[in-house]
């Protein structure tokens, strides 16, 4: 029996172009249960925003907070809580994430549409990509970052990589010897930065070895099989993905 993902594609250097479909396919894998990649358009799934997961049963799943307690009930997976996972995942998920998302869909533009938009046809991908950038661009307003100029979100976004850096300490994983959640998220939101197209956030990121060796850490052991192969347009194991619609 399989798990359906639906998600976004691979893109920018990165096996899922979105955190949140990352990090729930990641659950997927270390749950160690059958699934196929299935890269969607937001406005399709039941909360217009992905991921979501259709479980062998048949039942809709929606946000990956949901995704992970289910596959915790349904599928064992033993992944603990840290100390401080609830200020961890606030901190990537709810502000670095959009600093993120900000230099993506800013400073390139052209990339992310030819990236999401390259299966609509040419005469209509510029207006399509319009109106979604300009939706985006109105979330970024709404949430506070795009109000800022982009010196402040930088600073702010080195204080949160510092406060990630500090609560990880010098143990492999934010539970010391132990693999938790809250590596998890900070892998999917850290992968985005160790890709293409957030720059400068990408150079800023990279000032701190021990989160890139801990995306790394992590990175290989969610995706054992992966690590001497390019990512491309599917994702390693057992999934499958065409480029669509997704948003950072």
């Amino acid at each position: 029996m399989t798990y359906i993902l639906h998600s976004s594609p691979a893109a920018f250097g990165v096996r899922n172009a979105s955190p949140f479909s990352l990090k729930a396919e990641s659950l997927l894998r270390l749950a160690g249960v059958d699934y196929q990649r299935v890269d969607a358009q937001p406005v399709k799934g039941p909360r217009q925003k992905l991921p979501w997961l259709v479980t062998p049963d048949g039942e809709t799943i929606s946000d990956s907070r949901n995704i992970l307690l289910h596959l915790q009930r349904a599928e064992g997976l033993d992944l603990p809580l840290a100390a401080h996972d609830v200020a961890v995942r606030r901190v990537a998920e709810e502000h670095l994430y959009f600093a993120a998302g900000y230099f993506r869909w800013t400073h390139h533009p052209d990339a992310v549409k030819r990236a999401f938009l390259g299966a609509v046809p040419a005469p209509l991908r510029g207006l399509v990509f319009g109106m979604v950038r300009r939706s985006v661009l109105k979330q970024f307003h709404a949430q506070g970052i795009g109000r800022r100029p982009e010196s402040e979100i930088l600073e702010l976004a080195a204080e949160d990589l510092s406060a990630l850096d500090g609560l990880l300490g010098e143990g492999p994983y934010y539970g010391g010897e132990e693999l938790t959640v809250a590596d998890v998220v900070v892998h999917a939101i850290c992968s985005q930065l160790d890709g293409d197209l957030v720059d400068p956030l990408t150079e800023l990121y990279r000032t701190f070895p021990g989160l890139v060796a801990h995306q790394a850490r992590v990175e290989r052991r969610a995706y054992p099989l992966a690590m001497d192969r390019a990512v491309q347009g599917s994702s390693a194991g057992r999934d499958s993905a065409t480029p669509q619609l997704a948003a950072m």
